[in-house]
């Protein structure tokens, strides 16, 4: 009876080792994967980081574009504006 009580507790033993190294191997691999997954974030980061730079950068020249169009129009208003008087001139006897 004794010797059966041992087996059973070897075995038991023996089953609790092999699960604890299972789970330190899976522990291993998930810790792996952790680094790699962080990598990708870090890497992702990055490049959100670089589109949000070039988004704001492309925001200020389309501002520039629009403030130089506004001067293009107020330009040709005034030439637009000059030719009439021009022409108002032109027609005076």
């Amino acid at each position: 009876m004794e010797n059966q009580i041992f087996d059973l507790l070897e075995q038991k033993i023996l089953q609790i080792l092999n699960m604890a190294s299972h789970l330190k191997a899976e522990n291993q691999e998930l810790h792996l994967k952790n680094q790699q997954m962080q990598a990708k974030l870090e890497e992702k980061e990055r490049i959100l980081l670089t589109l949000r730079e070039e988004a704001e950068q492309g925001k200020k020249v389309q501002g520039e574009i629009e403030t130089y169009k506004d001067k293009q129009d107020r330009i040709r208003s005034k030439i637009e504006n000059l030719i009439e008087k021009l022409r108002e001139f032109e027609e005076i006897p």
